[in-house]
């Protein structure tokens, strides 16, 4: 489950897994109150701390065999493709905490099941050049002023969205019925280049 700390209980996707309901610690009340699943599987090429033992390079072999680049896609992001699948899982309520990703990558996220609001919205205005990591899970919701996402887009299975880099973006499960999941995939891709 991803909540960040070491507390987080790992959760094996068996019966009653939806029932494990860890806060996501976010200070805002639009934002989702309990932590999504992540099966960060592209973490086993690379011996990630994040990694799970239970996690095998077989298993990013077979994500690798069944994607399909879209066709209106450059052929070059099959590699991309092949080397950044994530998979998010949310019971309802549940969802990423708004933070930015740290790759100078474009992400497209497909909505495998369920439905998933995104909120997005530019970064604020920078005085120094870098960046780092002060956009991680959750810190725009302690800044002075409250976040203000530009962007409100709703997500149902089978649809995508392009998040570009230096983008802040927050996921939440907006199903109804509890024990409905909202599932999708999310990979990096670099043609064309985000600039």
């Amino acid at each position: 489950q991803y909540a960040g700390g070491s507390g987080t209980p790992f959760v094996g996707f068996q019966s009653g897994w939806l029932d494990t309901r860890a806060s996501s610690g976010a200070q805002d009340q639009e934002a989702p109150q309990v932590a999504p699943f992540y099966w960060g599987i592209k973490d086993v090429q690379y011996n990630d701390a994040h990694s799970s033992p239970t996690w095998k390079r077989a298993m990013l072999k077979k994500v690798q065999e069944h994607v399909r680049l879209p066709k209106f896609m450059d052929a070059g992001n099959k590699a991309n493709f092949d080397t950044t699948p994530e998979f998010w899982f949310s019971a309802k309520g549940a969802g990423a905490k708004a933070h930015m990703d740290t790759h100078v990558q474009t992400t497209m996220s497909l909505q495998l099941a369920g439905t998933k609001r995104w909120r997005l919205g530019y970064m604020e205005a920078r005085k120094a050049p870098y960046l780092a990591m002060i956009y991680h899970d959750g810190t725009v919701y302690q800044g002075s002023s409250p976040w203000q996402p530009q962007f409100n887009v709703t997500l149902r299975e089978g649809e995508a969205l392009f998040v570009p880099p230096g983008f802040i973006h927050e996921t939440l499960n907006v199903e109804d019925a509890e024990g409905n999941c909202a599932a999708s995939v999310t990979f990096q891709f670099s043609v064309p280049f985000a600039a």
